[in-house]
């Protein structure tokens, strides 16, 4: 296999864990920021701060090790989300919020948990020749 499908078959690899993580954040952040709003308490919302802090504090200390550093794109993207959710979300409407939260994890991890078994983990398209 030539170097540039190798590398074009890492970046669509790569492409799938950042999209995957960004919607999987946003669907984090409106279901906490939903379940916050609900209960009326903003202190659930720094629940997304705790894998945060794990990250810098892991990181700074050199033990932390990842394999791809876009997995952690879900806090990242997720404490926003859910601050913008109990900002704007009123208490009446929460259930609605975290149930669209719920629906979007399940189809996240039945779409996302097919494409990780289709994909190879360089990337390409498993038993194919692209």
């Amino acid at each position: 296999m030539p170097p540039d499908t190798a590398s074009r078959r890492r970046v669509r690899y790569r492409r799938f864990v950042i999209v995957f993580s960004i919607i999987g954040g946003v669907a984090l952040g409106v279901g906490v920021g939903s379940i916050a709003a609900l209960a009326d308490a903003w202190t659930l919302v720094l629940l997304l701060v705790v894998p945060l802090g794990l990250r810098v504090i892991g990181r700074a200390s050199g033990r932390f090790q990842s394999v791809d550093p876009a997995v952690w794109l879900w806090p990242a993207v997720g404490l926003p989300v859910a601050c913008a959710t109990f900002i704007l979300m009123p208490s009446d409407a929460a259930p609605i919020g975290a149930g669209l939260a719920v629906a979007t994890w399940f189809v996240l991890i039945v779409v996302g948990g097919v494409l990780e078994v289709v994909l190879d983990p360089d990337g390409g398209i498993a038993g194919s020749t692209d």
